[in-house]
């Protein structure tokens, strides 16, 4: 989500690479049956965009707190600041999805009912029956509501007794908790996202996003010499690298993969935060920040459109290689993106900034 003080051009390059990685899963997922050749695999670690958002949104939250016209917190205010910028996009979103979701499956009243509730509060990655129903990339959402519930904890942690030791002790707190559930396995199911990728088993994620923020306030970018960025470089690469082993080996939700690969980002988002880097620029180009900027109603309807899009136009162009379709796909997914950002996501911005100018109503004031 945007941030409201100082505006940093890269992170919304680096929300519009992460959409991309998620859109290039969800490509790879409707395509795959189609005949991709076997290094178009790489597709399907868009999944990893998602983790990228963790560290993000992590950081694009705390900036507000720690950035250059950080404000003091008060949780109804931080609360309704959330619940504004957040819910009205996404109840939309929910009511489009819930009305082509039915439209398609036939199930009985109370399944219906307990799909509306889960969602409308956002705890549908709760559950087996409800975490990828509707429309599947919500269950990240409810994930991020819940580390939101979280952040005020941490924030206060940090300033009281240092990030470090917070930090180290979410780590171990968390490699527990991943470590127990392991016993489930630790490859890439619906349970998956019920259990190791619950608030209990990405908070380090999270919190490694909002420390990232205080560097980043700090001035580490523009500290940043030539050696240091090729050696964080360096780093993510060899990072991604293990990632990629344990993967292999270890399976997808392997606590070793997932602090891998959560590692390999954050060395790239402090690499990025120098401005004279060649990922600064790259990632402050026009294009990709305006991805950024329209990212979460990508987020909230690609799916709806992706995939029934990639399915016609295989079911027309089926003798050609579906990578040819990827550009097309894409462009025709990102027209009704760009549509429900500029009629549903940026009126609601707007409102919002309109009201803000306005005392908060003392109802929801601590």
């Amino acid at each position: 989500m945007a941030t409201d003080s100082k505006h940093l051009r890269y992170i919304d390059g680096l929300r519009g690479a992460a959409v991309i990685m998620v859109m290039c899963r969800h490509f790879y997922l409707a395509a795959f049956a189609a005949g991709l050749p076997h290094w178009a695999d790489v597709l399907g670690l868009g999944y990893l965009g998602v983790h990228f958002f963790l560290l993000l949104s992590g950081f694009c939250i705390a900036w507000a707190y720690v950035g250059p016209n950080a404000r003091s917190f008060t949780s109804g205010e931080f609360a309704y600041r959330r619940a504004m910028r957040i819910l009205p996009p996404y109840y939309v979103a929910l009511g489009i999805s819930l009305a082509l979701w039915l439209l398609v499956e036939r199930r009985a009243p109370s399944a219906v009912f307990g799909q509306v509730l889960t969602h409308l509060t956002m705890t549908h990655n709760l559950f087996r029956s409800t975490v990828l129903e509707l429309n599947g990339p919500f269950w990240s959402l409810a994930l991020e509501s819940q580390l939101y519930v979280a952040f005020p904890f941490l924030l206060l942690g940090f300033r009281r007794f240092g990030v470090a030791r917070v930090l180290a002790l979410v780590l171990v707190l968390q490699s527990a908790f991943r470590i127990f559930v392991m016993r489930y396995g630790t490859g890439y199911t619906g349970m998956t996202f019920v259990i190791p990728w619950s608030v209990a088993g990405r908070l380090f994620e999270f919190g490694l996003g909002m420390w990232a923020a205080e560097l980043v306030s700090h001035g580490i970018g523009a500290r940043l010499r030539s050696a240091a960025r090729l050696g964080l470089g360096a780093a993510a690469t060899l990072l991604a690298g293990l990632a990629w082993l344990a993967k292999g080996r270890l399976g997808v939700s392997h606590p070793i993969t997932d602090l891998s690969w959560t590692a390999a980002f954050f060395c790239l988002l402090i690499g990025a935060s120098s401005p004279r880097g060649l990922w600064h620029r790259v990632l402050s180009f026009g294009p990709i920040t305006g991805l950024g900027v329209m990212c979460y109603s990508t987020y909230l309807i690609h799916a709806l459109v992706l995939e029934p899009v990639t399915n016609l136009l295989l079911g027309r162009f089926g003798g050609h290689s579906p990578l040819f379709l990827l550009p097309v796909v894409f462009a025709a997914t990102l027209v009704p993106c760009y549509a429900f950002y500029r009629l549903v996501e940026r009126p609601f911005i707007q409102l919002f900034r309109a009201r803000r100018r306005s005392p908060i109503p003392a109802a929801i004031t601590p």
